[in-house]
């Protein structure tokens, strides 16, 4: 029979106390089990979303003149909150928020819609946001940019006018409760 030192033994137990505390510390879960990704709010990503759209809408000093609801209420650019946005279904208990707010009959012509474009992509970069080259059409342009919890906000400006068009991810939050809607200012550009 083998017999350890006075000191080796105190040095066992120090190992033993260290990993008996990270796995205290980290969890004790089997390796098949999968760590759920926190979801973040429904007021964190409306708010995100709507700072995008309403700086697009008043980046050309335009913004009394969005409407949305299928054109037929003035867009809400002083403030607004999720619950004033039709949540579609897409998912088990889940929903996403499409949001688009147009302002057409403006007669921009062809050359004051590149003007347009340029300065929603300055309003956006000025805060952060990557902006891409979406596509080009004779009398159209559009840009877009990817928010942090997956929306994509595609800004459209074209001879006729100019249109802002937000989509969320799928979230279970847009399926909750609305009287936990958080009403936002309007950012402007």
């Amino acid at each position: 029979m083998m017999f350890f030192s006075s000191g080796f033994r105190r040095f066992l137990n120090v190992c033993v106390a260290v990993v008996i505390a990270v796995l205290m510390l980290t969890g004790c879960g089997s390796v098949t089990q999968k760590n759920k990704a926190i979801e973040p709010g429904a007021n964190e990503i409306f708010k995100e979303m709507y700072s995008a759209v309403a700086v697009a809408a008043s980046a050309n000093g335009n913004e009394a003149k969005f409407l949305w609801m299928n054109n037929t209420k003035p867009f809400p650019y002083r403030e607004a909150s999720w619950a004033d946005v039709t949540v579609f279904p897409c998912g088990e208990g889940k929903g996403n928020l499409e949001l688009k707010a147009t302002a057409y009959d403006q007669n921009l012509g062809t050359e004051n819609y590149q003007h347009q474009i340029n300065k929603v992509r300055q309003a956006w970069e000025s805060r952060g946001l990557k902006v891409r080259n979406v596509g080009e059409s004779k009398g159209m342009f559009q840009i877009a940019t990817d928010l942090e919890h997956g929306t994509v906000v595609v800004y459209t400006a074209g001879v006729g006018g100019e249109s802002v068009e937000a989509d969320t991810e799928c979230f279970s939050g847009f399926k909750g409760d609305e009287s936990s809607a958080q009403v936002f200012p309007g950012e402007k550009a």
